[in-house]
């Protein structure tokens, strides 16, 4: 059985700070020890579980910051982020074979005097 579920997390929970842009615009920023770089993209590890019954709120589970395995076996405390919400239930299907076009690139503007594209 799939289950599409809905995650809403608290990133204000992570390391982070807000900044203004030069244009005006607020940025959250995250170090980057909370993060890891893989092959295709900059990850951040997070868990979760996604339960049969629902709570008094409507959700169905729960979704933490990942973990190590010396920080669970040394049973610190999980940083809980928010919960999930089954938003659709149903059989599985095979997967298609058809891709997109995987060429997006980033907007950027040609004035920015602080590198970001906002």
């Amino acid at each position: 059985m799939v289950r599409l579920t809905s995650i809403k997390a608290d990133v204000s929970k992570l390391k982070h700070q807000i900044t203004e842009t030069a244009k005006g615009t607020r940025v959250i920023q995250f170090p980057i020890d909370q993060f890891y770089e893989g092959a295709k993209g900059i990850y951040l590890d997070l868990m979760g579980e996604v339960n049969d019954e629902v709570d008094q709120y409507g959700n169905n589970g729960g979704v933490w910051l990942g973990q190590t395995k010396e920080q669970r076996d040394n049973k610190e405390n999980k940083l809980y982020l928010g919960n999930t919400k089954v938003i659709w239930s149903g059989e599985a299907t095979q997967k298609s074979n058809n891709s997109g076009s995987g060429n997006s690139t980033p907007a950027s503007s040609s004035d920015d005097s602080d590198g970001l594209p906002f």
